[in-house]
């Protein structure tokens, strides 16, 4: 189906913290290459994985055309406000899947689910 919108190539960057300039480089090498969407995973209660909003930024100032985005947004650990609205070089895109058992890790707590809650852009 044609959405009008012109055809995108995105790049996953794993955000493990056990090497700790591989993501970046990873990220630089994709935006050399034309990769126009580069993505990592928001996991808080992994602890051998960069923070997603720190990384993110890091990759921004790093390259030069590609925008980034978290390709996973943990919305129970995320509220609302903390979820950035779309910029000219941050795409926010999210999943509402979430483990309850981690969200109680980070948390102490289990929360309802933020996704029926947040004010989600509708499917087109």
């Amino acid at each position: 189906m044609d959405y009008g919108r012109p055809i995108q190539f995105g790049y996953f960057v794993l955000p493990d913290s056990m090497r700790p300039m591989r993501p970046l480089e990873l990220a630089v090498k994709a935006d050399e290459l034309g990769i126009d969407l580069i993505g990592a995973q928001d996991h808080p209660y992994q602890r051998r994985f960069y923070d997603v909003w720190t990384l993110l930024t890091a990759i921004a100032l790093r390259t030069k055309r590609a925008s980034v985005f978290p390709d996973v947004a943990n919305l129970p650990l995320r509220p609302p406000a903390m979820l950035p609205r779309p910029r000219p070089h941050s795409t926010c895109c999210l999943a509402a899947g979430s483990s309850s058992d981690s969200e109680r890790a980070v948390s102490g707590r289990r929360s309802k689910r933020w996704a029926a809650r947040c004010e989600l852009p509708a499917s087109r």
